[in-house]
């Protein structure tokens, strides 16, 4: 026998409560996780922020005092001494460092002199205002007087870089320029050198939206993850230009970031209370399993007390029955030999009649009683459920009167089970019977049959007024009975009870008071014998 089926309300609590306290933990914990990265995110894009801001002051400052440098050599030109100028250009590019070249240029855009001469010989000689970047700075400076600083621009040694231009307005060289020449790379590895190049990826990028510099062309899962960090930019004055630097975390620096990122922490939280909320489930669940074993036990304590006193009553039914039966047997022969002698007496005749008439009556309450009990010896046989039935429902119709609908279904697959005819015909008259009696209204009367794995199954089910639980605790004990008194004897359910347990057999009875009754009767399936394989065939 399995276990009852659990309370679905209790597996609906214990879901409930599993769910819930995931729900509200997991909701709380997102609410701290969202406040957490938020902190961590404006804390990150502070600091990548700060950096950036620092790295553009470092390299404005740097370029600023070169470019101031390059003015100081003004004072140098005033005497048209080249060598002069070429000693004041290489101590300025030794004490400053930054410099690519400082040129003299003349009114018309010629390189004149270069220093250093070896590494910049390239450039001497080209005409600056050929150079479309070159030729607008230098044009200004020609027309203000004043200083004036290129665009980004390809130098003519090669590289990207930018220059500026000094007016020369004193002295024999009046007309002339002084010209600073920078490459962008080395002053920007020179200017930002230590944790700002080494923690950042930087990017310049002048007001005209050329490109000066960029950092080294990741490839493009490395780019994809980079504009997913945070990234800030920040712009500033160089002279009379305007430059623009963008900064964004590199690997490690990143690596260190992300570190304080709560999206872990946050993850691993939620694992536990998943956890949590499972444990928790699993033994509810599992008190939900010891309540179903607990109610197992009762009921077998239940049908265990029930078995023994339905033995003890089967054992005080049979030598009830036996004796009593005994007594018949006297009674029944006595009233034959009166009949006998009384001739054609009518009076006598119709005495000993209603003698023999009670007599057999009590002979078959003793018959039902044995049967109960179990001790009469009945042949047996492989019977099919459904042909007994089909053959039994012209009677049971009749049995039945007109306020209730009776309906039987059976399937065309036979249902074989070991038994004894009669039997069979009582047991289904009986349900039947029981089942009109509990429908003084009427109502629709059930009786169907069906295979139930190894079982066959048979369910009479009426619209009745159904049994409370302590009148179902009784129902198939002999003698008792819910109808008035004479018009039953007790004995109809406690003999389908005898006859389904000699079979092996149980039952089952669903029933509340209002909402009709259901018995389930189960017997062993029986396998079909070789008599009945050759009926079949022949069929």
């Amino acid at each position: 026998m399995g276990l009852p089926p659990a309370d679905p309300r209790k597996i609906k609590r214990a879901r409930t409560l599993a769910l819930l306290l995931f729900t509200v933990v997991s909701s709380v914990l997102g609410v701290v996780w969202i406040q957490q990265r938020a902190q961590w995110t404006a804390t990150t894009n502070a600091q990548v922020q700060l950096a950036t801001d620092q790295a553009s002051l470092r390299l404005s400052d740097f370029v600023v005092a070169r470019v101031l440098a390059t003015a100081g050599l003004l004072e140098s030109t005033r005497t048209g001494d080249d060598d002069e100028f070429v000693a004041r250009a290489l101590t300025v590019q030794s004490e400053f460092g930054g410099f690519q070249a400082i040129n003299r240029v003349s009114p018309a855009g010629i390189i004149e002199l270069v220093t250093p001469a070896a590494a910049n010989s390239v450039a001497l000689g080209r005409n600056v205002s050929l150079r479309p970047h070159a030729r607008e700075a230098f044009l200004r400076a020609q027309r203000t007087g004043d200083v004036h600083m290129t665009d980004a621009l390809e130098l003519f040694q090669r590289g990207r870089g930018f220059a500026v231009y000094f007016p020369i307005t004193e002295g024999p060289l009046a007309g002339h320029f002084v010209n600073g020449v920078f490459r962008v790379d080395p002053i920007i590895t020179t200017a930002l050198r230590g944790d700002l190049l080494e923690g950042y990826w930087i990017e310049l990028v002048d007001d005209t939206g050329e490109v000066l510099t960029r950092p080294e062309e990741p490839d493009a899962v490395a780019r994809r993850e980079a504009e997913r960090r945070p990234t800030s930019s920040v712009t500033f004055a160089l002279v009379d230009r305007r430059w623009t630097m963008r900064a964004w975390p590199r690997d490690a620096l990143w690596r260190q970031l992300r570190a304080g990122r709560p999206d872990e922490v946050f993850a691993f939280a939620l694992l536990l209370v998943g956890l949590v909320s499972w444990l928790i489930y699993v033994q509810l669940m599992r008190e939900v399993q010891r309540d179903r074993v607990a109610e197992e036990r009762r009921e077998m304590t239940r049908r265990l007390e029930t078995t023994t006193k339905m033995e003890s009553l089967g054992r005080l039914a049979g030598g009830v029955a036996h004796d009593f039966n005994n007594i018949l047997t006297v009674v029944m022969g006595s009233a034959r030999l009166v009949q006998r002698e009384a001739g054609s007496n009518p009076r006598v005749a119709s005495h000993v009649s209603a003698i023999m008439d009670a007599a057999e009556r009590a002979s078959a309450l003793t018959r039902q009683l044995l049967s109960f009990a179990r001790q009469i010896p009945t042949p047996v046989e492989t019977l099919d459920l459904n042909q007994e039935l089909r053959g039994l429902e012209p009677m049971l119709r009749r049995l039945t009167p007109a306020r209730v609908t009776l309906t039987v279904s059976t399937g065309q697959e036979p249902l074989l089970v070991r038994g004894e005819r009669s039997q069979l015909s009582q047991l289904f008259v009986n349900l039947v019977v029981n089942a009109i009696d509990a429908m003084p209204e009427g109502g629709p009367l059930r009786v169907r049959t069906r295979r139930d794995g190894h079982h066959v199954l048979i369910e009479v089910e009426d619209a009745g007024v159904g049994m409370d639980a302590a009148t179902r605790n009784h129902i198939f004990e002999p003698f008792f009975t819910t109808k008035a008194e004479g018009e039953g004897t007790g004995l109809g359910l406690a003999t389908v009870y005898g006859i389904v347990t000699s079979y092996h057999g149980k039952i089952d009875v669903d029933s509340a008071p209002g909402e009709g009754t259901t018995f389930r009767l189960r017997l062993p399936a029986a396998r079909p014998t070789r008599r009945r394989n050759e009926q079949a065939a022949g069929r």
